[in-house]
């Protein structure tokens, strides 16, 4: 079986100008499709028009890169490992992302294998480099993972060996901050009439002082509270911050 990465840049030189001509349309096709399946359509509906066109450009050069000649694998690893840990952040399940490669690959071979005839050896690089983007990304999902079980039983031990609650409210934060993906921690206590108190923070954070906030509703309310628009957050964040 041929190396992906070596010695390969008479076949995917070849194919750059296709990739070029057909990117757009193959990102929206996948986009369009994706938007037929309810799991993914959830994740999706999220994103405000402009989100969307953004998402769809950022895909369109991450097809460009992954396909290009000049790409090492080293190089590849540390692109999908990245794109991976985005997906967790935001809650991509994996199946879903994994069913998502499916629809991506079905999408670039109607796409662009028409006009690669007789020519089974390009299109063995470019799956073997699709399928090594998938398993790069679920590598990081499991990293994730890990790293997250890791934190719990850390933020145990600290709860168990700690008497003092500021000490465990300061090393529990402490801990979690340290978690990839996670821009800032804190926590908010609640005073007469409703007033919220910043008691601790690390990284990026808030202290809310608005006694109508979101945060002081997740208190009554006694639920989490889940911004999943990139617009509400940037909205929520100038209300409680500004």
């Amino acid at each position: 079986m041929m190396d992906p990465y070596d010695h390969v840049d008479v076949w995917l030189n070849a194919v750059q100008d296709l990739l070029g001509f057909y990117s757009e349309a193959v990102v929206t096709n996948f986009y369009d499709t994706l938007m037929r399946a309810e799991a993914s359509a959830q994740i999706l509906s999220f994103l405000s028009d402009a989100e969307m066109t953004h998402l769809k450009a950022c895909q369109v050069r991450y097809l460009t890169r992954i396909l290009s000649p000049g790409l090492s694998q080293e190089q590849h690893m540390s692109m999908a490992r990245e794109v991976g840990l985005h997906h967790t952040w935001v809650g991509l399940p994996a199946d879903v992302l994994a069913q998502s490669f499916q629809v991506y690959r079905a999408v670039l071979e109607d796409a662009i294998y028409s006009d690669l005839t007789n020519s089974a050896t390009l299109q063995s690089i470019i799956m073997e480099r699709l399928s090594n983007d998938l398993s790069w990304q679920l590598m990081a999902y499991t990293e994730t993972e890990n790293e997250r079980a890791n934190t719990l039983e850390h933020i145990r031990q600290i709860i168990s060996a700690t008497i003092n609650r500021e000490d465990i409210i300061r090393e529990t934060l402490q801990r979690i901050v340290k978690v990839p993906g996670i821009a800032g921690v804190e926590i908010i206590s609640v005073g007469e009439k409703y007033g919220l108190h910043c008691e601790l923070g690390f990284g990026h954070t808030w202290c809310a002082t608005n006694p109508k906030n979101l945060l002081l509703q997740a208190w009554l309310d006694e639920k989490p509270i889940h911004i999943n628009s990139i617009q509400s957050y940037r909205q929520f964040w100038c209300m409680s911050v500004f």
